[in-house]
């Protein structure tokens, strides 16, 4: 069991080995998310070089368990998920700038998913570059789908259809704070 500090510098060298000549890693300021299972990992890089990083109870099982979601409607789901994730936002506001970021990276397998709905090819560095607009319009789609409907939809495993829209509204509030004009998912992983 590797502690926070750790982890947030091992999936820095794995985007910084993925993505070293990619524009959004050598921006001037680049927020590099990963929302997992139990929280989020945000770092902030100017020019490629990491300048601050935290860890924030935004994980998307995290997320489902402390709201008690299985005992409550697709509607009331999505209204708590959003309240929940815009209190912990305006916290992070406090301590990151999201407002000057200007890329944004993402990794964690349900933004993997969502790109790779949107682009059917990668590019060469392992990373698919998503609009702004088209990330957030999928995101939308999902927000209206009920668990049973993603199964179907998307023939998903019922546990990864369980953390895909927390996990998107994590990444869809984040991006909403930026004025990064695309995400682009990265297929480094430490899990790889």
């Amino acid at each position: 069991i590797i502690n926070e500090a750790e982890e947030s510098r091992l999936t820095y060298l794995a985007v910084r080995q993925a993505l070293r000549a990619h524009s959004a890693f050598k921006g001037t300021r680049t927020l590099l998310i990963e929302v997992g299972g139990g929280s989020t990992s945000l770092t902030v890089l100017r020019r490629g070089q990491p300048v601050r990083s935290g860890v924030y109870a935004l994980g998307s099982v995290r997320l489902r368990q402390q709201l008690d979601l299985r005992r409550h409607s697709h509607e009331l789901q999505v209204a708590l998920l959003k309240r929940y994730v815009a209190n912990v936002v305006e916290e992070i506001r406090l301590e990151v700038p999201l407002d000057r970021i200007m890329h944004m990276i993402a990794m964690g397998g349900d933004v993997r998913f969502a790109a790779s709905q949107l682009s059917d090819i990668p590019n060469g560095a392992g990373s698919r570059d998503i609009a702004r607009e088209q990330f957030l319009a999928f995101c939308d789609e999902v927000e209206g789908m009920d668990e049973d409907t993603l199964i179907d939809r998307f023939r998903l495993p019922a546990v990864e259809a369980e953390t895909l829209l927390p996990a998107l509204l994590v990444y869809r509030t984040l991006l909403s704070e930026t004025a990064a004009a695309a995400v682009v998912v990265s297929d480094a992983s430490l899990r790889a």
